[in-house]
């Protein structure tokens, strides 16, 4: 995978034959981890404040559950974002595809770069020029990005101009569709199958518990489904919780399931 373009707010690759347009969502992300840290903190003081103090414990423990659903929401609407704002550039099917919007290169005259003055200060855009309105491909950035503007903008007309034209191409980027195909199906299976027994748990065994015999400690259940879909959050933000063979191996993921585990142990530990 080749990376075009690389922002603040936008990342724009190319596999295969496919330009893929997606914003970035590194702030939503580090936000809602540091929120899940956050309430395992303010579980863990709830805990230790809960004898003494037991008032302020009670309300340690409240603010941990607000903080991770607010957390867990954040997350949610990052990936939702994430998905609906992408762009696919696919030579080898011969559209571009944004949102329900799908245009076909035939309809394409040209993909250039756009000056705008908004505020006396010059923003640039990538768009596709049609016969009937110009499409955004590419959002609003600072002139110091003019040079991979205009890189990306070369590649995305090299590919409108050619097509489908070569076989090779396009099986790999259909095997590249496939598993991002494989990637959103798993994701959002993630999240609607751990906020369905989230909530099925919360309303039949609200007080079940995971344990073993003389462990003295255990976890509370029903809250597992929210991790299961906070995971899939991830996974649909494009980072491979559950790894895909061949692919490049990055910490990130690593990272991000322990840290997703951890905050479920913290905030769902119980002692018996």
């Amino acid at each position: 995978m080749e990376i075009l373009l690389k922002s603040g707010d936008t990342l724009v690759s190319e596999e295969n034959g496919v330009v893929t347009v997606r914003p970035r969502m590194v702030f939503p992300l580090v936000l809602s981890l540091w929120g899940l840290a956050t309430a395992a903190g303010l579980h863990a003081l709830s805990d230790v404040l809960s004898g003494p103090l037991s008032d302020v414990g009670a309300l340690a423990r409240w603010g941990a559950a607000a903080v991770a659903a607010a957390s867990l929401l954040l997350l949610l609407a990052a990936g939702c974002i994430r998905v609906v704002r992408r762009i696919r550039i696919e030579a080898p099917n011969g559209r571009i595809v944004k949102g329900r919007t799908v245009l076909a290169f035939r309809d394409v005259d040209g993909i250039h770069v756009r000056s705008n003055k908004v505020l006396d200060q010059e923003i640039l855009t990538i768009v596709a020029r049609t016969g009937v309105k110009d499409v955004l491909l590419v959002s609003g950035h600072a002139p110091r990005y003019r040079d991979a503007l205009e890189r990306t903008a070369k590649r995305m007309e090299f590919y409108a101009v050619r097509g489908n034209r070569e076989p090779g191409a396009a099986r790999g980027a259909d095997r590249d569709g496939h598993a991002a195909e494989g990637r959103r199906f798993t994701g959002w299976a993630m999240v609607a199958g751990g906020a369905v027994a989230s909530l099925s748990a919360f309303l039949t065994v609200p007080d079940l518990v995971l344990t073993r015999p003389r462990l003295g400690f255990a976890f509370l259940f029903w809250p597992l489904g929210i991790w299961i879909a906070a995971a899939g959050l991830v996974v649909l933000l494009g980072f491979p919780l559950l790894r895909v063979r061949g692919r490049r191996r990055t910490v990130w993921p690593t990272v991000l399931f322990l840290l997703l585990f951890a905050s479920y142990c913290a905030v769902c530990f119980r002692p018996v």
